[in-house]
């Protein structure tokens, strides 16, 4: 049987033999779209319309978090971030499962609920299994309707910078994670995401950092960082990272931190 042509996966997986998708960005950045290492780790992927700023930190050398673009052609661009539980080497193996399912039916990313609903689906018994669950977020951002669709399964909400309104949007609302339940369903919202608008996707690694005094960092700080930083998404990740390790500093335990900032051209 021919193998299916892919249309692009970005993962911050290292070279696999065995799961080449897992590190294949060529199609992704097709056509002249390039991509950048900047300071701290945070790579910058140039779509069309869309300015990509993103950093995967582990806590230890299994690492929890997992994330991914797909370009779905006509402007739109999927983007998601997950967070599988535990931290032990099961939790990596379930990454690459999920990975695997998400590269396995890209066309599928255009309806963010449908998605993570016949995922959740898909991977119930092998999660409940292995007593794991993911949170994750999905969005699709379509440049050309000026759209942002997306939906979540138990993850943070995202927060979106309005260029119009000069204000911070929460996207996304309460959910089941995937694995708690077989045959979830999930909510979808769609608002306007136009020129100069930037969305910030993130773990709770981020939002639920805690200091030596056990003062969690808490959506109002990551809010007001987001609102800072709204019309100058080059620095949004590099300076939040920079902020969550001084805020750290001296606590007894981390967690994972990924965090993707989308800007619109």
């Amino acid at each position: 049987m021919a193998r299916r042509q892919r249309r692009g996966i970005v993962s911050p997986r290292k070279n696999n033999k065995t799961s080449p998708s897992l590190i294949s960005i060529s199609d992704v950045l097709r056509a002249g779209r390039r991509m950048s290492t900047e300071e701290q780790g945070v790579a910058r992927y140039l779509l069309p319309g869309l300015d990509t700023h993103l950093a995967s930190i582990p806590a230890g050398a299994q690492g929890g978090d997992f994330y991914g673009m797909v370009y779905l052609q006509q402007g739109r661009t999927a983007v998601f971030v997950g967070d599988i539980s535990g931290h032990d080497f099961s939790s990596s193996i379930v990454a690459a499962q999920v990975i695997e399912y998400i590269d396995n039916n890209q066309e599928a990313l255009a309806f963010p609920h449908l998605f993570l609903h016949e995922m959740s689906n898909a991977l119930y018994d092998t999660l409940n299994s292995v007593g794991r669950f993911f949170t994750a977020a999905l969005c699709v951002a379509d440049v050309e309707r000026n759209t942002l669709t997306y939906a979540s399964a138990g993850h943070p909400p995202s927060l979106m910078y309005s260029s119009e309104h000069k204000r911070i949007i929460s996207v996304g609302g309460k959910s089941l994670p995937v694995g708690f339940e077989p045959d979830t369903a999930y909510q979808v919202y769609q608002r306007d995401f136009l020129p100069g608008d930037t969305l910030l996707i993130y773990t709770d690694g981020i939002s639920s950092a805690r200091s030596a005094d056990k003062d969690e960092f808490g959506m109002q700080r990551l809010a007001a960082h987001v609102l800072a930083h709204g019309r100058s998404p080059r620095t949004m990740i590099p300076d939040l990272i920079h902020i969550i390790n001084e805020f750290c500093a001296g606590a007894p335990g981390v967690d994972d931190i990924t965090a993707i900032c989308l800007s619109r051209g």
